[in-house]
């Protein structure tokens, strides 16, 4: 029988930077934050207002990068969509999908579609 092993890894699932409306921070100092929190990975959902499908905002950051203490931490890159029903975060997509306006469930209906 084969073991399974399993990993604590510890992380943030919302976090903005600069492209967000309400974040001035830069790539750089999300990634020493989580170095100094000692975070394995840092989710990116930066606020996404889009009229048409588009990429995501810092979909450029999505990888494995080296902390300022030599430590790797993983960020991943999803987006926060404000719909008539509130905010939705979209994991595992793509592009960034229209929102303002629309049905949470129309929103979430593109983000699965992904």
């Amino acid at each position: 029988m084969k073991s399974l092993a399993l990993a604590l890894l510890v992380g943030v699932i919302h976090v903005h930077h600069a492209p967000s409306h309400d974040s001035d921070g830069s790539f750089e100092a999300v990634l020493e934050a989580a170095d100094q929190a000692g975070l394995d990975f840092v989710v990116l959902t930066d606020h996404t207002d889009v009229d048409a499908p588009a990429p995501l905002s810092g979909i450029e950051h999505a990888g494995v990068h080296v902390a300022p203490s030599g430590r790797p931490v993983l960020v991943l890159v999803g987006a926060e969509f404000a719909s008539d029903d509130g905010h939705l975060l979209g994991l595992a997509i793509d592009h960034a999908v229209p929102a303002i306006g629309r049905p949470g469930r129309d929103v979430i209906a593109d983000i699965h579609a992904q």
